[in-house]
């Protein structure tokens, strides 16, 4: 039986949990990102992908979801992360994930426009 006290770690993101949360492709742009692992697999990956506009993403495991104060310490990480860039930052918030909005909002993104692919916010360098 799997612990929900088994450690995680936040590393730095590689080409294969890339292709484990994208179904086996690659990003077709350049990125800089983290990835949440434990013992038995990674969780969580999250980074800012360098495309025309710089988009920042995130994808976790249900299991991910039980580890909420490690969520948070990873969002910490990638802010690290995007405070690096001088250039506004774009998110679109998952359909999937209910408090998608409310988290980026956290993180600093304010709300940009919608369209029919959805609900897209901006970070603005400080």
């Amino acid at each position: 039986m799997k612990s929900k006290n088994q450690k995680l770690k936040i590393r730095t993101i590689t080409k294969d949990d890339i292709l484990l949360f994208n179904n086996g492709k690659p990003y077709k742009n350049s990125l800089r990102g983290l990835a949440v692992e434990r013992a038995d697999g990674v969780l969580a990956i999250a980074g800012v992908m360098h495309s025309a506009h710089l988009q920042v993403f995130s994808s976790m495991t249900d299991e991910m979801r039980k580890y909420p104060v490690m969520i948070m310490k990873t969002a910490k990480r990638l802010l690290r992360i995007m405070e690096t860039y001088n250039q506004p930052l774009y998110a679109l918030a998952s359909e999937q994930e209910p408090t998608s909005e409310e988290f980026l909002q956290h993180l600093g993104f304010e709300f940009l426009n919608e369209n029919e692919d959805g609900r897209y916010y901006i970070w603005q360098p400080q």
